[in-house]
């Protein structure tokens, strides 16, 4: 075989997406093979996290709900409110003896590759061709805001959540808009798959969907309507296979009076939006941190001209919709990308400073849902998705009269390779490296979210591991967070001793009660434990009938 004929066999349409998947993965992933890990935003909170998983597992606690020794040993409830089952792989290799950071590295090039995966089956399924299917999983994948997340503000939860939206959405364009029969289980299989995902990696992110999904509904009434059975079904299973999360977490929030759901709710989120100047950016940057009511150091934060150009696209064949757009199909198909379409822009302007967040501060459940966002931004991840299926969509229209695919697969291709230079140039002068196997005190500054609403985190960070047990007159005040789940015990005797809240929310007891035989734990309530009987049976009872059927 001469040389143009290993060339033509090695270059089939089968051997180059291959070839194109796996160096989208590996471009992206650099970074990741470093002998260390760039000090993102909040990437001190979230190798704590991997790391008190890590002790919690090997201390016997499964599934992990409470950090014993986070907050200098005054302990945690992240595990309970933030989504942690994909957090027990890098825990696991941990466990095993790998290197904090480079457990975590692993999981990003893991993340990576379920990204560009999930991308792939996704689109290819949307647009009905391969090709198309590679070039909106490049365009998607090498997203800006993607950069962002996985490096910059090393935003664990979101950055994988956005590994599973583009299933999402496959989810419901194959419920909505594919007439094939199908047995009811593997139909809604896209969206509960891809709502576990999201679910157990992002709340927030889950929020942000259920509204923009919420609205896609009722735009398609009538479609809703006949798929009623399908969409209840689905809830249902997303309910039951997700409730030894969501059992847990709506128990606490509704209960306890946190830092998530009362100080951060009551402060607007109206100057940490974007500015029209940072939509244009043609490229974000590993660097810079979020600032309220500015666009400057924020060199992070950019649409992208791989969106850009996507946006443009999508206008282009509104205005020229009459000459490519025929047939019941063609129109049908038109509508549901003009609607995504509207739906970035409209997750644009949520992202934007000119939203009017001002009207969403209160103590109203809404306001409470609307600003715990925290950073109006997020949004982007929508707009992300949006724009990157109606691009490849309009593109693709407009091939039917001359064929852009090459040209536009080389396009996206070299915004791709610059834009990983750009940020990977910055991000590697503008970070410090974190190489080691322990985070100490963990989290320090890094999160406070779950704190006990008016804990002081200053004295608990500048007393740092001096904890001590303060004794009074007549109580002992412990160095452990008051929260409702909390028991003290006396180890010798079992009895349960009884305590209160005190200063800086700790732990305060009785004089006559204390002894140095007394236990701090967390006491899991058994409706926990039933949540999470349901899933499990939930999870193998979905499994084996969509199997079945």
């Amino acid at each position: 075989m001469d040389n143009k004929g290993l060339i033509k066999k090695l270059f089939t349409e089968k051997n180059f997406i291959a070839i194109s998947l796996v160096m989208m993965v590996l471009l992206f992933s650099l970074p990741a093979f470093r002998s260390g890990v760039y000090l993102g935003h909040d990437l001190v909170f979230h190798l704590g996290r991997i790391q008190e998983i890590a002790a919690e597992l090997k201390a016997g606690q499964f599934p992990v709900r409470y950090e014993h020794n986070a907050w200098f040993g005054y302990g945690y409830i992240s595990s309970t409110m933030y989504p942690n089952i994909f957090m027990y792989f890098p825990a696991v290799l941990n466990i095993l003896g790998v290197p904090l950071f480079r457990a975590y590295n692993i999981y990003v090039i893991a993340v990576n590759i379920a990204t560009v995966g999930i991308s792939y089956f996704s689109f290819k399924r949307i647009f009905k061709e391969n090709k198309w299917g590679l070039l909106g999983t490049l365009i998607y994948s090498f997203a800006a805001y993607r950069f962002s997340n996985v490096y910059q503000r090393a935003a664990v939860g979101e950055y994988t959540a956005m590994a599973f939206i583009p299933l999402l959405v496959y989810g419901f364009y194959k419920l909505y808009f594919e007439e094939k029969e199908e047995p009811i289980f593997k139909r809604i299989a896209p969206i509960v798959i891809a709502a576990f995902g999201v679910l157990q990696t992002h709340m927030l992110t889950t929020e942000m969907l259920a509204i923009f999904v919420f609205i896609f509904a009722l735009v398609y009434i009538k479609r809703t309507l006949k798929v009623f059975k399908e969409l209840m079904l689905s809830v249902i299973v997303i309910l039951l296979t997700n409730a030894f999360y969501l059992v847990p977490f709506l128990q606490i929030y509704l209960t306890e009076h946190l830092n998530i759901n009362t100080s951060i709710t009551k402060f607007g989120v109206d100057g940490e939006g974007l500015y029209i100047s940072q939509f244009f950016k043609p490229f974000s940057q590993g660097r810079g941190a979020d600032l309220s009511w500015s666009p400057d150091h924020e060199e992070f934060l950019a649409l992208g001209i791989g969106l850009v150009i996507c946006v443009f696209a999508m206008i282009a064949l509104i205005i020229f919709s009459k000459k490519f757009i025929v047939g019941e199909k063609g129109k049908a198909h038109f509508k549901a990308a003009l609607l995504l379409f509207v739906l970035g822009l409209l997750a644009a302007y949520i992202s934007s400073i000119y939203f009017p967040w001002k009207a969403f501060e209160g103590d109203s459940f809404i306001d409470k849902i609307l600003s715990s966002i925290q950073f109006p931004w997020r949004y982007l991840s929508i707009m992300n998705i949006c724009f990157a299926i109606t691009g490849v969509y309009a593109i693709k229209t407009f091939s039917k009269k001359r064929n852009l695919y090459k040209v536009s697969f080389v396009l996206f291709g070299v915004i791709a390779f610059i834009q990983a230079g750009i940020f990977f140039r910055y991000l590697s002068y503008s970070n410090e490296t974190f190489a080691g196997n322990h985070m100490d005190g963990w989290p320090g500054e890094a999160d406070s979210l779950y704190l006990i609403d008016g804990t002081d985190k200053k004295i608990i960070e500048e007393e740092g591991d001096n904890v001590e047990i303060v004794f009074d007159a007549n109580t002992v005040t412990l160095p452990k967070f008051g929260y409702k789940n909390i028991v003290v015990t006396d180890d010798q005797t079992g009895e349960e001793i009884q305590w209160q809240l005190g200063d800086n929310n700790r732990i305060v007891i009785a004089s006559e009660d204390y002894s140095e035989d007394i236990f701090v734990d967390y006491k899991i309530p058994w409706v926990w434990h039933l949540s999470e009987l349901v899933s499990l049976v939930s999870i193998v009872g979905y499994l084996v009938v969509a199997k079945g059927k």
